[in-house]
Parts: structure tokens; sequence; C-alpha cells
């Protein structure tokens, strides 16, 4: 079917099938193959369906990242606060966890007790109810890396729980973290 429609009806189609982002992109991008290898026809047309394509993916994801988080917000007093925090004590432990090489026991057990109490303080200001929980997740993670590292280990599944406490603390505030 798609055959019998001749070069205008599948440039047609394929501006319609770019509002479907990720088919469209593959649609427009073999359209524009054969556009400018084979056919010489419809060029214009398949570069408009792969740029709609393009700006319509764009635009599904700039919505997911402004509604997806559900939590706080960056104009929340709490993202401001962690946004701070991560440049000083949280940032410090993460550097601790995730730097090469990688700090010392003590020096990270040092480093937890300055994070723990500025993301109390950023629990405190914090007006989204799941940012204050997630915040209060984090906390309790450092705790417990804290009193594992004073008990002389080291475990891996503590980093990791940090890891996702800070992310997910993160994405609430609509910032992305990236470990080691």
């Amino acid at each position: 079917m798609f055959s019998r429609l001749g070069r205008i009806g599948r440039a047609i189609v394929l501006l319609f099938v770019a509002a479907i982002p990720v088919v469209g992109i593959i649609v427009a991008l073999i359209a524009c193959v054969r556009a400018f290898a084979i056919e010489k026809m419809g060029r214009i047309v398949a570069v408009i369906a792969l740029a709609v394509s393009i700006a319509a993916l764009t635009g599904i994801v700039s919505a997911g990242v402004g509604f997806g988080s559900g939590g706080g917000t960056q104009a929340d007093p709490g993202c401001t606060a962690f946004q701070n925090d991560l440049s000083q004590s949280v940032g410090n432990v993460l550097t601790d966890l995730h730097g090469r090489p990688r700090a010392s026991s003590s020096k990270t057990a040092s480093d937890i007790q300055p994070a723990v109490s500025e993301l109390t303080i950023t629990q405190n200001v914090t007006q989204s109810a799941r940012l204050n929980n997630d915040l209060g997740t984090m906390v309790g993670d450092l705790n417990t890396l804290a009193a594992d590292l004073n008990a002389g280990k080291y475990p891996p599944s503590d980093v990791a729980s940090i890891d996702n406490a800070a992310s997910t603390v993160a994405g609430d505030c609509g910032l992305t973290l990236q470990f080691g």
C-alpha cells in the first residue's frame, strides 16, 4: 500500500508519522537516505519530517522533566538548599565515595556528620512532603554508612543506597547527578 501512494503521498504520510516521535525519527531518517541517495525527490519533506519528529520528541522529554518528578521543584527552598548542600558537605561525601582513589574511611566518616546536619536543615525548609521524605531517606543512608565505617566495614550496598537516595532527591528538584 505504501508504494501505491507515490512520492508525494509517502512524504505526506511521513509528516503524519512524525507526530509519533520515535517512529517518526526512524521513518524520516529512512526517507532522508532514500531522498538524498536514490530518488532525488522529496528531500525537503523528508528533512521537515525529521525536524518535526525531533521537535516532538524534545517537547515530550521537556514535559516529562517538568512534570515527571511529582516532588519538589527548583523553586522549593529545599531544592535550593540541596543544591548548596551538593556544593558543600554532601558533595564532599559523594566525592569521598567516588573519587579516584577513594577517600579513606576516616575521612569519609568525618565528612558524613556535616552532611547529615545540612540535609536535616534542608528537610526543615522544604515545602514538598516527597522531598522531605527523600531527604530523610538520604540522612538514614548516610547514618548507616557512618555506623558501618565506625565498625570497620565499607559495604558497597551502603554506597549504592546513598547514590540512589541522592539521585532521587536530585530528581525531585529537577537535577541530574553523575557518579564516578
